[in-house]
């Protein structure tokens, strides 16, 4: 593919310059021609003219034949063949060789007699040479008496004319040449380094996602370059954190799984007394089951985006009801952390086009969120309200906390899939819960923005069109 495209670049440059120089050389032989036989024409029609004035103006005998001596005698040279006729086309005089009575029956002799002037381009009757001529007559008070003619060997003109095509054709090939090799150059740098991305690219199809394009132009193609090692930097970050999920959501998963095996082989030795072991432990096992559930949740929620089929069903929703409802479903979970939750909203309600199961997931894992990574003592406040951004109207939902916070080198990172915080190691979970309710949040048509500083807590903004 390289080749043919090194061969489609030389290719165009060579029918550029072919028809660029082409049409140069075309239109400059052809105005060379013009101007040597135009020059030598001007010449001869001058001459004419002037005899022809000459005779009419200042010759005061009607005698042709004695006049014709004094004109050869005045106007005569070796450059042109100078004849006169009479009004039978009868050859009088000639300036190059000697006259025999001849008759000229030609038709610029013709329309000289006739009154017009004559012109005649073509091959000599009798030499075969290219010749040039023109005719005008001569009078004598307004009558018609001969005429005069003067013609020109075109010979000498047409081989200065073809030693100049020459020069200009070899001229021409050279460029040609020249342009070939530049071209073949300049075919080299766009397609070597392509060919360069090609292999790289090849290497990352095989897997190879190390592998990176050396940047040496900043015009399209080293684009390109960037773009495919920056999409090779995020495949192998991908890549990363698709092992480290995997890894991750097969220990999650362990963990309950095995407390509840744990749990029930217990119980099942356990008399039926015991009621206090008992109830215990069937709350672990009920927990540890919400837990995977919420896991086996989230895996479908993230199966449903990667195949563009996590969908809402929007219908008029009391916002303020719907954010009150899910306060005093975590708030228990809130005292049992002896973290003090506190909202403040307004007390009318506030509808918006909205899934309501879908912004109560949002929620939830939200509050879920803040709940996990602010210490015992620590605060949560929720609050909700309407905003203009950018000339529209929304409803922006404020959760802010007093917990560990985020790094700033990972906030950009917080809502990628699979991505789990480095800094928190007690975090249980798939890493996909922002990355969902991210994606939730742009169904509904609003955004989620999430500021953070470390040691000092975090406050997530949910911005829901109205």
């Amino acid at each position: 593919m390289t080749i043919n495209i090194r061969k489609r670049l030389i290719g165009t440059y060579l029918l550029i310059i072919l028809l660029t120089v082409a049409s140069f050389e075309f239109a400059l032989i052809w105005g060379i021609k013009n101007y040597y036989i135009g020059s030598v024409a001007d010449n001869l029609k001058n001459q004419v003219e002037l005899v022809s004035s000459f005779y009419n103006n200042f010759l005061d005998s009607g005698d042709i034949f004695s006049n014709s001596k004094e004109i050869i005698d005045i106007f005569s040279s070796r450059s042109f063949q100078l004849q006169i006729t009479d009004k039978r086309a009868r050859v009088i005089v000639d300036s190059l060789e000697a006259t025999n009575d001849e008759v000229l029956d030609y038709e610029e002799i013709q329309m000289a007699l006739a009154g017009q002037e004559g012109e005649y381009k073509g091959v000599d009757r009798i030499s075969g040479e290219r010749i040039i001529s023109y005719t005008a007559p001569l009078k004598h008070d307004d009558i018609i008496v001969g005429c005069v003619r003067f013609t020109s060997s075109l010979e000498m003109t047409y081989k200065v004319i073809n030693d100049l095509v020459k020069y200009i054709l070899i001229f021409g090939i050279a460029l040609i040449v020249v342009v070939f090799v530049v071209s073949f150059f300049i075919a080299q740098t766009i397609v070597s380094p392509v060919e360069e991305i090609t292999k790289t690219a090849d290497q990352m199809a095989k897997g190879n996602l190390t592998v990176r394009n050396k940047i040496s132009n900043k015009d399209e193609i080293g684009l390109l370059a960037v773009c495919l090692n920056n999409m090779a930097e995020q495949l192998q970050n991908s890549e990363a954190m698709k092992n480290e999920f995997i890894s991750s959501i097969s220990h999650e998963l362990r963990t309950p799984l095995t407390s509840i095996k744990g749990w029930a082989q217990t119980l099942k030795g356990t008399p039926m007394n015991e009621t206090e072991q008992m109830q215990y432990g069937l709350d672990i096992i009920v927990d540890e089951s919400d837990r995977l559930s919420d896991m086996v949740q989230d895996l479908l929620d993230f199966s449903r985006l990667q195949s563009a089929r996590l969908k809402i069903h929007p219908e008029p929703t009391d916002i303020n009801a719907l954010i009150l409802q899910t306060y005093e479903q975590m708030k228990q979970r809130a005292l049992k952390q002896q973290v003090n939750m506190t909202i403040e909203l307004p007390r009318e309600a506030k509808k918006i086009n909205a899934d309501a199961r879908r912004v109560k997931q949002i929620l939830i894992n939200i509050i879920d969120n803040a709940l996990k990574f602010t210490p015992s003592g620590g605060e949560i406040f929720i609050s909700g309200q309407e905003q203009e951004i950018d000339n529209k109207k929304y409803y922006v939902i404020k959760i802010s906390d007093t917990g560990c916070g985020i790094p700033k080198e990972e906030l950009s990172l917080i809502k990628n899939r699979f991505y789990k915080s480095k800094q928190n190691t007690t975090d249980k979970g798939t890493g996909l819960g922002l990355a969902i309710c991210d994606e939730l949040v742009k169904l509904h048509g609003g955004t989620m923005k999430i500021t953070s500083e470390v040691n000092k807590g975090t406050i997530v903004y949910i911005s829901l069109p109205l």
